[in-house]
C-alpha cells in the first residue's frame, strides 16, 4: 500500500493510475513542510495527518502515533483536502501582499 499524502485533490488517483499493482491510500498534512538543502523535510508549524479511515490505513495510524505524529481518520477527505490546497494558493499571494507592504513603509 502507498500513501499519497499531497496539496492535490487528483494524487491519489494519479498514483494508483501509474502503481497498478498497489493500493494508494489518500491522505494530506495540516502542518508546512520545508525542504531543505540534503534531501531534509522540516515541520514549520503544528498540525495533524489526516489520512481516509479504514482497516488497511490501522498500522500506519499506530505507528505515526507512536512517533509522536497527530494522525486522525476521516472517512471522506475531499473537504481537508481542498481547503489544504486553497491555503497554499493563498500563501504566495499573501507573502507579495506582506513584502509590497513592507516595502512602501
Amino acid at each position: 500500500m502507498q500513501v499519497a499524502l499531497s496539496n492535490g485533490v487528483v494524487a491519489t488517483k494519479v498514483l494508483q493510475d501509474v502503481l497498478l499493482d498497489s493500493v494508494v491510500w489518500p491522505g494530506t498534512i495540516e502542518f508546512n513542510v520545508a525542504w531543505k538543502e540534503g534531501c531534509v523535510f522540516a515541520r514549520g508549524t503544528e498540525g495533524s495527518i489526516d489520512l481516509k479511515s479504514g482497516v488497511p490505513i490501522d498500522p500506519l495510524v499506530q505507528a505515526l502515533e507512536q512517533g509522536g505524529l497527530s494522525t486522525r481518520c476521516f472517512k471522506d477527505l475531499r473537504g481537508l483536502q481542498y481547503s489544504k490546497l486553497l491555503v497554499n494558493l493563498i500563501n504566495p499571494v499573501l507573502m507579495i501582499l506582506i513584502h509590497d507592504n513592507y516595502r512602501s513603509c
